[in-house]
């Protein structure tokens, strides 16, 4: 049974948490298509694919936690209307940033419903948390959300050994976790985030600078390892 459109983008995110199966949250994001593919191009519904594309898209970045933001006003605003996209971009292009940025979108969350709120704060966090994933919005809606996928290391068995032309190199593989840094020389930022598009909170003067040497507005990706463990003072190691 499909769901209506008509209703919050919160409640397909709440349709689709109800869901176990990833067949059938699948199926309610293919019902939410064929729906939108019914309606005017130009409807307030369509900015749904919009909301989904800011939230999952590990390339945008909007520079706030949601931590930051204060609950105690509400109104009547939903969240599928373009003010929030123009608020996103203006976040995410770093047309404002600090505390500027922070009270502008303070000002727009305390217009909207409860239920947009929950929204808004997905779309900061990154995630609908609802147990969809990037590949079941690339089923429905093709490449809406680029896939990074990283060179990973395979097992050493007789079946991956035999692929080995010698003589080769060889090096250790360390247990590390996987992350993206985005260089901007321009707004000298260096940001750090997984491949999910969750801002790590990597605080290291040394591999900034590090990675300002290495790049001009371009991004990086590797492994990176949190030896404190090993070392008297704390230091990352990036593969």
């Amino acid at each position: 049974m499909g769901i209506l459109i008509m209703s919050y983008t919160y409640n397909i995110i709440k349709a689709i948490d109800a869901k176990s199966g990833k067949n059938d949250k699948l199926k309610i994001l293919q019902d939410v298509k064929k729906q939108l593919d019914d309606m005017d191009p130009t409807s307030y519904q369509q900015i749904f694919i919009q909301i989904v594309e800011n939230t999952y898209n590990p390339l945008i970045n909007f520079y706030i936690k949601p931590v930051r933001i204060n609950d105690n006003t509400s109104g009547a605003v939903d969240i599928e209307n373009p003010k929030t996209l123009h608020i996103l971009h203006r976040l995410s292009a770093r047309e404002v940033t600090g505390n500027q940025a922070l009270q502008e979108l303070q000002n727009y969350y305390n217009t909207l419903t409860v239920e947009s709120q929950h929204v808004m704060k997905c779309i900061l966090d990154k995630s609908f948390d609802c147990g969809m994933s990037l590949k079941t919005i690339n089923k429905v809606w093709d490449n809406l959300i680029p896939d990074i996928v990283p060179m990973t290391c395979q097992p050493f068995n007789d079946k991956n050994s035999k692929r080995i032309k010698f003589p080769c190199y060889a090096q250790i593989k360390y247990d590390g976790s996987r992350i993206l840094v985005f260089v901007d020389l321009v707004a000298d930022t260096v940001r750090y985030q997984t491949r999910n598009g969750k801002t790590l909170q990597i605080e290291n003067n040394e591999l900034d600078n590090d990675f300002k040497l290495l790049a001009e507005r371009v991004g990086e990706m590797g492994d990176i390892l949190n030896i404190s463990s090993i070392l008297a003072e704390p230091k990352f190691v990036f593969d």
